[in-house]
């Protein structure tokens, strides 16, 4: 890099700031800030546009992801070389074969000059001694400005790119602390541990070693003060008390630490009697609720409440919300619907209401187990529920029906014994509304509290009922519930063990509480004479997949769902295991069945009823872990191989088709399909709705080229061809790569050669891309000679332009000129103009590269004239516009100026954003 060059420094550890020889530069918009965070914190190493791409967009990358980048990275070049030309590549922000990299000092960046002072401060520690390792830590630590990458869009904030810098940063305050506090030298830490707490509210060791280094420095009255807050502020935000470590930190100040003594960090207890890490603790009246017995008799007969309940905040609100209704409207009783699939809880929310609302219904509690799916029987008939009610309700048994068939007769005496009281009423597990309708008692100022896998619809409709679908528990509850679980078994699960059972169970409280019920061990366990800590001990069996099948849900759980499915249905919820996407819709599941779209609708429509599906957003389906499991496992029971097989098939041809296209969607207007493919179906209104569908099963597709590989009759390389623009979009190229590599070996083994071509042609591009030059190189020849043998000029043709670019890439002119050329001529041989006029194109820029300017201009007059007559208006511009880059470079400013507004022309109806650019270059002469 030239030494001409003004001073530059850039800032990402706080705001992402930027100064060119002392004065601070305007970095533009949060997007193009962003950019520069995610290359400061690579600075050195070459980033790929598709890492940017993630931590910009993520899942949601729109389809002109990668340009909008390039826009930023060229705006970023200008600032940081003032003068420096639109297409110029500069000296300090460079592209290469790998992506994007940053070319500054250690000095320029705060990041690196942080990491380096580090790495010093730590070789320090044996030549200097602790006290210099602890002053260059804090000189690192000052560094800090604030969070990392502030201001940049909170989407990209919260990528693990800049979440593990902060953790980074954590550790080492810590390591800092630890040593001064360690070697008596905690006046050098003070400053950096109060800007982390600042930082950190909650953290009790942060606040710990605040609190010892303070005590140490002579300033007990603020240690103790440190710790009064922290205290004060766990209770009220976490409702927990602080851990072992705080309150050691706080003895340790008690007992006098001043500047004469050195107060060290307490260590962790590990005895066998004091578990890893920390449970919340209740605070005391959560306490006292829990552990009060609810009153029994014989107008109370709820089941008692959940020692390990999860509080649910939102769907409790609601349905206290219903009670209130039976106190101000008393004309009517109220009735809520708990809906949701085996073990998500509903039971134990509906009990736990019910017993916070007892007090409101003086005439009685009840709830009846209605076995809806229950294995053990038939579900309850509502007779039979009905007389279980009104021996609770208190008629002698000389008073029930004779005929316990007769519903009316029942129901009669039940509505009479009801009439007037005030009464909670739990109808648990419910088979269908027909089944809880003669249940509702009639008095006003009622409620009943509904749970049921099915939805329930009619008792909405008709009754006016109140749904609350309960969903997945999020991951703190899922460990709330865990830790309360394992303190009440008795079991010392390590913090590692819960965070993979939370993982693992998905927010299901039936999957945790199976977990936990196992007496589960894991590898970290506190060490006990009575505990085997290898994974053997996770299961009697002592198998390896022990701590998965801990997870799961009891083989049972789901069955009684799917016996109640029809047999459409059924069929549909078991071929589902077989497509291996994110959402399903519609077409996905007629394609399984081999029925049609709207058939496939209801059959969903049923699945979703009973919970086995859930419909995420309007008619897009998604299939849990826990059902994907079991419909895995009746699949392969109840369907025969062939039977998949034919399935698998429709649904690859559909998935083939449905990514065609997707490409033809995002293709430019007027380009064909390519030689060989069959035609894409019209199925997308635009490119938006294009992209969606790709971002939505880009995992599931790439199992499809997987699931084709494996099928003898199918050409898995289709897929590679069709989803290769949506790969190179989105920046997915290990996925690419993956899957053309399979498809490759998949044609290799079928004796495909046309295939094997294809597929070497596509590793070519994306072992390119992927920085592997030696691998493109060899699979790009291959491909080549693979096409030359099958005759197909048009693929040979495609080659020799990558290899055209790539040569361009590389500095070598003439080889891009001469493969060029050659393309030019396999297209015009075989007829197809819009390759030639690509080829043209191409030429012409590999002419210009070398100086021939007249050459170049033939070659682009040659390409827009055909573009021209191809009804190609976005190839037409591209030439125009080159075009007229030539005539500037010459200072022929009229003739570049009427090419320029030529391309304009073109560009303003089917490229807004690129007419702009071109109309920035009307200004000459630039």
């Amino acid at each position: 890099m030239s030494d001409d060059l003004p001073a530059l420094r850039l800032s990402v550890l706080g705001p992402v700031r930027g100064w060119l020889a002392g004065t601070e530069l305007d970095l533009g918009p949060p997007q193009q800030r962003a950019t520069l965070a995610v290359l400061l914190v690579r600075a050195k190493r070459p980033v790929p546009v598709g890492d940017i791409v993630d931590v910009l967009w993520g899942q949601d990358a729109p389809p002109s992801a990668a340009n909008v980048i390039h826009r930023h990275v060229g705006m970023l070049r200008r600032l940081f070389e003032p003068g420096l030309s639109n297409r110029a590549e500069g000296q300090r922000l460079v592209r290469g074969s790998a992506g994007y990299r940053l070319r500054v000092g250690v000095d320029d960046v705060d990041l690196s000059r942080f990491r380096h002072l580090r790495e010093t401060a730590r070789e320090a520690d044996g030549a200097g001694g602790p006290e210099e390792t602890v002053k260059r830590l804090a000189e690192a630590l000052s560094l800090w400005q604030g969070p990392v990458a502030a201001g940049i869009p909170l989407t990209a904030r919260s990528h693990r790119v800049f979440t593990a810098l902060d953790r980074e940063y954590l550790t080492t305050v810590r390591e800092a602390a630890e040593t001064a506090l360690r070697h008596g030298v905690p006046q050098h830490v003070v400053p950096v541990l109060e800007r982390c707490a600042a930082r950190y509210p909650v953290d009790e060791r942060v606040h710990a070693d605040l609190a010892l280094a303070l005590a140490a420095t002579g300033h007990q009255a603020e240690a103790l003060d440190v710790c009064r807050i922290v205290r004060t502020r766990l209770a009220e935000e976490l409702g927990v008390t602080p851990g072992p470590e705080l309150r050691a930190a706080h003895a340790r100040v008690l007992e006098g630490g001043g500047p004469a003594r050195v107060v060290a960090r307490p260590r962790e207890d590990t005895s066998a009697t004091a578990p890893p890490g920390r449970a919340l603790t209740r605070r005391p009246h959560e306490r006292q609720e829990q552990e009060q017995e609810p009153l029994r008799g014989s107008d109370d007969q709820l089941p008692s409440a959940s020692a390990s309940f999860v509080c649910r905040s939102g769907e409790t609100a609601l349905l206290l919300a219903l009670a209130d209704d039976t106190r101000s409207r008393h004309r009517t009783s109220a009735v809520g619907v708990l809906c949701g699939p085996a073990g998500i809880g509903k039971t134990a929310l509906a009990v736990e209401v019910a017993h916070r609302l007892r007090e409101r219904f003086p005439d009685g509690r009840f709830h009846v187990a209605l076995r809806g799916f229950d294995t053990s029987g038939p579900p309850l008939t509502p007779v039979e529920g009905m007389r279980r009610l009104l021996h609770a309700l208190g008629a002698p048994v000389s008073q029930l029906p004779e005929d316990t068939e007769d519903v009316d007769a029942h129901t009669g005496l039940y509505r009479s014994l009801t009439a007037g009281r005030r009464i909670l009423l739990v109808l648990d597990d419910a088979h269908d509304a027909a089944q809880v309708r003669p249940l509702l008692p009639a008095a006003a100022g009622s409620l009943t509290l509904v749970t049921s896998r099915r939805q329930l619809s009619s008792l909405v409709t008709e009754e006016a009922a109140r749904r609350v679908v309960l969903a997945p528990l999020a991951p703190a509850e899922s460990r709330a519930f865990l830790r309360g679980r394992i303190r009440s078994e008795g079991l010392g699960v390590g913090p590692q063990a819960v965070e993979e059972l939370v993982a693992r169970c998905a927010g299901s409280p039936g999957a945790l509480s199976l977990a936990t019920g196992r007496d589960l061990v894991c590898r970290d366990l506190v060490p006990s004479q009575d505990v085997r800590t290898d994974r053997s001990a996770l299961s009697p069996a002592g198998g390896p997949e022990a701590v998965h099948g801990a997870a799961d849900r009891p083989p049972h759980a789901l069955t009684p769902s799917y016996r109640a499915l029809g047999t459409g249905a059924a069929r549909l919820f078991r071929l589902l295991a077989l497509y291996r996407g994110t959402e399903i819709d519609a077409e996905v599941a007629a394609s399984l069945c081999g029925v049609e779209p709207r058939g496939a609708r209801v059959l969903l429509d049923e699945l979703a009823d009973l919970h086995l599906v859930t419909e995420e957003t309007m008619g897009r389906f998604t299939l849990p872990a826990s059902e994907r499991r079991y419909a895995a496992t009746v699949v392969r029971e109840e369907e025969s191989a062939p039977a998949r097989g034919e399935a698998v098939r429709r649904l690859l041809v559909h998935l083939l088709a449905t990514a065609r296209a997707v490409s033809r969607t995002l293709e430019r207007p007027g380009s064909p399909p390519r030689p060989g493919t069959e035609p894409a179906l019209d199925v997308f209104p635009d490119a938006g709705a294009a992209w969606r569908w790709y971002l939505a099963e880009r995992r599931g597709l790439v199992e499809a080229v997987r699931q084709a590989t494996r099928e003898p009759a199918f050409p898995a390389w289709q897929f590679v061809e069709a989803l290769e623009p949506m790969w190179h979009r989105a920046g997915h190229w290990s996925a690419w790569s993956a899957a053309a590599q399979e498809a490759s070996e998949a044609a290799r083994r079928a004796g495909d050669l046309p295939g094997v071509a294809r597929t070497r042609h596509s590793l070519g591009r994306v072992h390119a891309l992927l920085g592997r030059q030696e691998e493109a190189l060899t699979a790009l020849r291959e491909a080549l000679d693979l096409f030359t043998v099958c005759g197909d000029l048009c693929g040979a043709a495609r080659v020799h332009r990558d290899l055209a670019v790539r040569d361009d890439e590389q500095g070598r002119h003439e080889g891009s000129l001469r493969h060029a050329c050659s393309a030019r001529e396999l297209y015009a041989r075989a007829g197809d103009r819009r390759g030639e006029a690509h080829a043209s194109y191409e030429v012409g820029r590999a002419h210009e590269r070398l100086g021939a300017v007249d050459e170049a201009m033939s070659c682009y007059d040659r390409s827009a004239r055909l573009n021209r007559e191809l009804d190609d208006p976005l190839g037409e511009a591209t030439a125009w516009d080159a075009l007229g880059d030539v005539h500037r470079r010459q200072n022929y400013g009229d003739q570049a100026r009427a090419c320029y507004e030529r391309a304009s022309a073109l560009l303003t109806e089917h490229d807004p954003a690129a007419a702009r650019h071109v109309d920035t270059k009307l200004g000459l002469p630039g």
